[in-house]
Formats: C-alpha cells, structure tokens, sequence
C-alpha cells in the first residue's frame, strides 16, 4: 500500500513538474512569437558591437599586456583607461545631440513622409548630419584654443585624448546617420551587415594595436575613426542613390528637427551625463586609476546596453507607428511585449553580476583590478555586482522612453532625464567621500528615479488623453 501511495505521488510530482515547465516553455515561446524576427537581426549586430566594445576596453585597460613590459611599448593600463573612459563619456553626449536633431527625427518622421517624399527627406536629414559634424569639430578646435577652461582635474594627456575625438567624431556621427537611416527604412539586415563589417574591420585594428604595442586611449579612438570611415564610404557607395537634396524643403525639415530635437536633445545630453559623471568625478577627485577601474566594471554592466539599444531602435519607430495609426491600445501592447522580453533577459542578467560580478571583472580585466581592489578596499570588489541592480530599471526606463517619444511628449522624456542627474549628483555629495562604492549607489539611485518618473508621465500622458 505504501508502495503504490509513493508511486502515485512521484508520478503527480512528475506531471506537475513538467507541466511547470511547460508553462514556462510556453511562456517564453510566446514571447519570442511576438516579438518580430527582425528584432533578433537587430539584437545580432548590437551584440556585435557589444563584444568589440568589451575588447576595446578590455585592450586599453591592459588586458591582454605580456607580464613582462617591453621598453618603449604601450599596451594599456588602468590609467589609460580612465583617460578612455572621459572622452568616450563626451563621444555619447556628442552622438546624444546627434541624436537629438538628427537620426531621432529621422525614425520618428520617416514614418509619416509619404513614398514619393523620402528621399528628399532623407537627403534633408543628410544635410543636417553633415552640418551638426561640421560643428563638432569647430568645437574640438575651440577646445584646443581655450584648453584652460576645463576643470582643473583635466591634464594635458586628457585634453589631448578628449581633442582626438573632437576630431574624429564626425565620422561616427555619420556611421550613426547611416545605420539609423536603414533601420528608419526598416531594412534591418542590411543594417546588421554594416554593422558586422565595421566590427570586422574595427577588430582587425584592434589585433594590430597589440601586436605593435601601441595600445592606449588616443590609438583605439583612431581605430574607431578609420574602421568608421571604411564602413561608410561602402554605405555611400551602396545608397547614395537614394538621397535627393531640395534646399526649400530641407529649411522646412531643418526648423521642424530643432522644434523637435530640442527636447531629445536636453533629455540625452542629461541621459549620458548619468551614465559617465562618475567617472568624471572619480578622476578629478581620486585619480584616472581610479575612474579606470570603475569604467572597467561599468563596461560589464553595460554589455546588456547594446541589447537595449538593439531592441528600443526597433521599438522606437514600432511604437510611433502603432500609435499614429491604431492609437494607445495598440502602442501599449507593443510596450508590454518588448518591455516583457527586456525584463526576461535583464532580470537574470543581473543575477549574474550580482553573484559573479567580481570574477567577471578579474575575467575580463586582468589580476591587477583584483590588486587594485586588495590595496584599496579590502579585497573585496561589489561594484559590478552593485551597477547591475540597475539594469532592469535602465531597461525599463528605456522602453519607457520609447513610449514618450511615441506619443510626442518629449519634454517628459527630459525632464526624467533631469531627475535622474539630480538624485545622482545629490546622491553622490551625501556620502562622506568619493569612492567607486559612492559612485554605484549614486548610478541606482538615479536609474531608479528616471525610471519611476518616466512611468508616472506616461500614464498621466495617457489619463489626459482620455
């Protein structure tokens, strides 16, 4: 008798384990079905980028350095990388304003020009690419003649780091026009395929950096610089078919862009600033060691942002379509199914950091974070652990955005922006002192903040609309 209970109850335990896998099989395959093939295209090319991303601060960082020096080779360093970090942190904010007047218009109006129209509209939007570029490096010449204004933490190796990307960033901001240009056209796997070539290319400079021992932040932003070029000039040559230039026209799209932009524009300026102030203020007040070190766990957490890159650049423009023509039911539904699939890889994501987060960064970076973390903390390194409790928030906040922009509230979108900032920077001045401890708590509380604000206009956008 006792036999056959304990039968009967192992085959119950059976059934009800596999039917809980099965929901849960389900569940995610339910997800997957409803998010377009297109997306994982996406996902492929921004993981792409990811990697090499990782490898390039992998590289300045001193990862791949021989234990023994060689005399008269670079082949980075923690300081380095803190000097990387810095000007990278002023590459996203000029990309940011890019951004802002350019390639975020370009997805969100595209949708609505009719046919015969676009490529007069795209040509408009070339123009004012190539104008904003233009003056991206009038401003690094600026820079080089009033080099005194910046804060008194900026030495003459972070000025000339920070010269070189004024200088090159054109042609990132022109790759970045490129690339937002396909999507904006829904031609995903073209997109992805420039987007592999240049990882390609970038990759193959990146080798060759190390093998001469010339590896420090000024030759991986040149690397960038010429794979970018190379990449675009194939893009040209593949579509410049379909670009029209009509002066009349593009004044109109030009005046449209800044009504526009101006708001993007003040939400990612404040946006970028959230992500790399820590490291502006970890070098002036610590040292380039210092906000190399953090930058270096930053590096880890962000690995999931070129998948919420991936996802919202699709999303942005599904959701501005869903909008425009079957209103907020429909853009919502959009919302809930990619913010489900956000959350699904994030959530465990961030398990992961927690758990792991230090030997992920002894992994990636080397043994001397790890001396790093033995001299001045005790041994003990939870700052990539701590930086991951941000990202289902980060994740969020950016579907979020998406939906803001969507219904053409974009000066919600900044002043969310602006919140964030502020709980960072008043976060950061509560403590005591600056540490690398001080400046992730102070990046969670901001992520928390702009999410939650975020949140709370969309639904009163919605109530009022009602």
């Amino acid at each position: 008798m006792h036999n056959v209970t304990s039968e009967k109850s192992s085959e119950s335990s059976s059934n009800s384990t596999g039917q809980n896998q099965s929901e849960r099989g389900g569940f995610i395959n339910a997800l997957i079905k409803r998010v377009p093939m297109t997306v994982f295209w996406a996902l492929a090319a921004q993981a792409a980028i990811s990697i090499s991303r990782l490898l390039t601060t992998m590289t300045v960082g001193g990862r791949f350095a021989p234990e023994e020096g060689v005399e008269g080779k670079l082949f980075g360093s923690a300081e380095q990388l803190g000097y990387y970090a810095v000007a990278f942190g002023v590459l996203m904010m000029i990309v940011g304003l890019h951004e802002a007047f350019v390639t975020t218009p370009l997805s969100v109006f595209m949708q609505a020009e009719k046919p015969e129209r676009r490529s007069n509209f795209s040509g408009s939007m070339a123009i004012c690419s190539i104008v904003y570029s233009t003056i991206i490096v009038v401003g690094a010449g600026l820079l080089l003649l009033f080099k005194g204004m910046l804060p008194s933490g900026f030495g003459q190796e972070e000025t000339f780091v920070l010269l070189v990307v004024g200088l090159l960033a054109p042609l990132q901001l022109l790759r970045e026009f490129s690339r937002r240009w396909l999507l904006s056209n829904l031609e995903v796997l073209p997109s992805a395929r420039f987007e592999f070539f240049y990882v390609t290319v970038f990759l193959a400079m990146l080798i060759g950096l190390v093998w001469f021992g010339n590896v420090s932040a000024v030759a991986a932003f040149v690397a960038i610089g010429i794979a970018n070029a190379v990449v675009l000039s194939t893009w040209f040559v593949n579509y410049r078919h379909r670009f029209k230039l009509n002066s009349q026209e593009t004044r109109g799209d030009v005046v449209r862009n800044l009504k526009y932009g101006k708001w993007v524009a003040g939400e990612n300026l404040c946006s970028t600033l959230t992500m790399y102030l820590c490291n502006y203020l970890l070098l002036i007040w610590l040292s380039a060691e210092s906000a190399g070190v953090f930058f270096a766990c930053f590096s880890i957490m962000l690995l999931a942002n070129p998948f919420l890159l991936g996802v919202c650049s699709l999303l942005g423009v599904r959701a501005a379509q869903e909008f425009t023509d079957r209103g907020w039911k429909a853009m919502n539904r959009i919302l809930l199914s990619y913010g489900s699939f956000v959350l699904a890889v994030l959530i465990p994501t961030a398990i992961v950091l927690w758990l792991k987060g230090d030997w992920l960064t002894n992994l990636f970076f080397g043994a001397s974070y790890d001396q790093f973390f033995a001299q001045h903390y005790g041994g003990v390194n939870r700052i990539a652990g701590l930086l991951g409790v941000a990202l289902p928030f980060l994740g969020t906040s950016f579907v979020l955005t998406c939906g803001l922009l969507a219904i053409n509230k974009p000066n919600y979108s900044f002043i969310s922006s602006v919140v964030g900032l502020v709980v960072l920077v008043v976060t950061f001045s509560l403590f005591a002192e600056a540490s690398l401890t001080t400046a992730a708590y102070s990046f969670i509380a901001a992520t928390v903040a702009n999410m939650t604000s975020r949140f709370i206009f969309l639904i009163k956008a919605m109530s009022q609309d009602k």
